[in-house]
């Protein structure tokens, strides 16, 4: 993913990670996530580097811990496992809305 490698700004980080622009603000002044700065003062963040921050927060690993990878492996396969729940349900509902669609038409041919 491109999004990951180059340095994004606050808006991009928020999208890509769910948040409101000020608290990606918030958390770099926190300290809480890591940021690079333009020579004109504007923060730019590697979403790596930010999911890894957050992610051993979460986990209450020290990015020192030498753990911090399965810290972010975890934290990534829960975001995988959340969508995958929900596309499930999107899929379930459009299953029971064809099969209610042919109950209705009871099988015959409308082409």
């Amino acid at each position: 993913m491109n999004e990951t490698i180059r340095s994004a700004r606050p808006a991009e980080v928020a999208r890509i990670l769910g948040l409101d622009p000020k608290t990606v603000g918030r958390y770099a002044r926190a300290g809480r996530i890591p940021f690079s700065t333009t020579p004109s003062g504007h923060r730019r963040y590697n979403i790596n580097e930010v999911r890894l921050a957050l992610a051993s927060e979460a986990s209450g690993l020290a990015p020192d811990a030498g753990t911090v990878g399965p810290a972010l492996l975890a934290w990534e396969l829960e975001q995988i496992e959340t969508q995958l729940a929900a596309m499930a349900l999107r899929v379930q509902a459009f299953a029971r809305s064809v099969r209610q669609y042919l109950a209705a038409h009871n099988g015959h041919d409308e082409s």
